[in-house]
């Protein structure tokens, strides 16, 4: 028999890096039925040669534990004179305003008020000609205000310095842009108000009292931002330019625009449960006698309502985060493929991994073909059995690329926010989703992987000429369930 050459082995070799069948069955679903083929050779060589061991967990007793610790609780700092009595001014002015209000909801009006003149500012100084041309081109000067930069002003009107002015010209160019109706004007602008949506800092978390006080306006302006993509992205005039985004800008997009209704409810009971209109961010009117005023105790925000409807829209939004870390992993595994299949004679070049891939895919494949490249005699003597396992290496390896993929792109949502000091509910529940993918691709891959390890110490087993490699008991399981058995290394 005459000797094959390395090349026409990595010929033979390379017709084995394949998914393709006799059948009729498309490549995904014939990747999905060997995965399934795969945990059933796990499942079969785990009742074989694993034993049941239960471990017994004992709870440590808490007293024995903490013996000789005494807790310490630090008690909550008391207010000055100064602070007591300027609570109690904020509380008599809020009380003559509404009779359910307090000295939290003064703070809340305050604020209201003073992001409210801040972007009001910039509609303010709006010329006559883009007035006129607002109306004409029937303009809704809510997306105008909420989508400003808003300036400070002086008590004569003016801005308060060269970058408050700044400012103000950025917004009266937006307001010209955006109103003149034409698409091409507007892109810059739409570009930024994406980015904006994209970014949104609203999260359950800043309904508290105490960011409320001083934040209620950002607050009330972010959600009415959200509340505002629908409106921007359902105009004619600028569905082209949404027509042109990625599928994954967009589905974020509708994501906010889903939550932005919860986010708008929630607030209005926040706002009404201290007597604040969330329409007009006033106080609710009130007169005393015959009529009836709107009680600030009809309103009951419930903050678990609220993170209970958010979490199948979070959970949402973590699958697009997702992709879009897959996709950008997936670019970057596909240049490192090209960069390599670039030496025809490289030792990792032409291993045709369709999936994602690292370093481990491409040396377990690799140093598969290397050793039997090396021993052209044994691979001919062995051929039937080498190319079945040399196949099946390079289905697994290839197979758990997809895990790989998911599993650190899992790594990289989380990482998106690990440097935050205090993780928010949303990104508590992207944490846990981020994680439960992870650890879902570890124990897919951990299945291929046991096939895989198998069939690779078969091959090294079978071109090992120093007897150094020992044929383990998954590779004699895996033998078995491939038609052969021990006997095979007799004849």
């Amino acid at each position: 028999m005459e000797t094959l050459t390395k090349q026409q082995i990595r010929q033979q070799l390379s017709t084995l890096q394949t998914w393709q069948t006799d059948t009729a069955v498309s490549t995904e679903k014939f990747r999905q039925s060997y995965f399934q083929e795969t945990k059933t050779f796990e499942e079969r060589f785990n009742t074989r040669f694993h034993k049941q061991v239960t471990t017994e967990y004992q709870k440590a007793d808490a007293d024995t534990t903490a013996s000789g610790i005494t807790e310490t609780r630090h008690a909550a700092p008391k207010e000055s004179f100064k602070e007591k009595s300027e609570k109690k001014r904020k509380e008599k002015a809020a009380k003559k305003m509404h009779p359910d209000a307090t000295h939290i909801s003064y703070d809340i009006q305050e604020s209201m008020n003073y992001y409210d003149n801040h972007y009001n500012n910039s509609l303010k100084a709006m010329p006559p000609a883009i007035e006129a041309q607002c109306q004409k081109n029937r303009i809704n000067k809510d997306i105008l205000k909420a989508f400003s930069q808003g300036h400070r002003t002086t008590k004569k009107g003016r801005p308060t310095d060269s970058e408050e002015d700044a400012m103000k010209q950025q917004d009266l160019a937006f307001y010209s842009d955006y109103s003149s109706a034409q698409l091409e004007r507007r892109k810059p602008h739409l570009d930024r108000i994406v980015n904006t949506i994209l970014s949104s800092p609203v999260t359950p978390d800043l309904f508290s009292d105490a960011f409320m006080k001083s934040n209620a306006g950002g607050v009330f302006h972010c959600v009415q931002q959200l509340e505002l993509i629908s409106n921007i992205m359902s105009d004619p005039i600028n569905q082209p330019y949404f027509d042109s985004l990625p599928e994954d800008t967009i589905g974020l997009l509708y994501h906010y625009r889903s939550v932005a209704p919860f986010y708008q409810d929630y607030l209005q009971k926040y706002l009404g449960s201290h007597a604040i209109d969330s329409k007009t961010g006033k106080y609710f009117p009130w007169r005393q006698g015959s009529t009836i005023y709107t009680k600030a105790e009809s309103f009951h925000p419930s903050m678990h309502n609220l993170v209970f409807s958010l979490q199948p829209r979070w959970k949402e939004k973590f699958a697009i985060m997702h992709h879009i870390k897959s996709q950008e992993l997936s670019e970057i595994s596909e240049e490192r493929k090209r960069d390599f299949d670039a030496n025809p004679e490289g030792e990792w070049s032409q291993l045709n991994l369709t999936s994602f891939t690292d370093n481990l895919s491409f040396e377990a494949i690799a140093s598969c073909r290397t050793l039997i490249e090396s021993q052209p005699a044994l691979y001919q003597k062995h051929k039937a059995l080498v190319d079945k396992s040399y196949q099946d290496v390079y289905r697994c390896v290839d197979l758990m690329g997809d895990y790989k993929l998911a599993g650190q792109a899992s790594a990289t949502v989380a990482n998106s926010f690990s440097g935050s000091l205090k993780l928010t509910a949303e990104q508590t529940y992207l944490l846990t989703l981020s994680d439960q993918k992870s650890e879902e691709a570890a124990q897919n891959a951990h299945t291929l992987f046991l096939r895989a390890s198998s069939a690779s110490n078969l091959i090294s087993y079978l071109f090992d000429t120093k007897g150094k490699v020992k044929l383990s008991n998954a590779a004699i399981f895996y033998m078995e369930q491939i038609g052969y058995d021990k006997s095979y290394f007799d004849s």
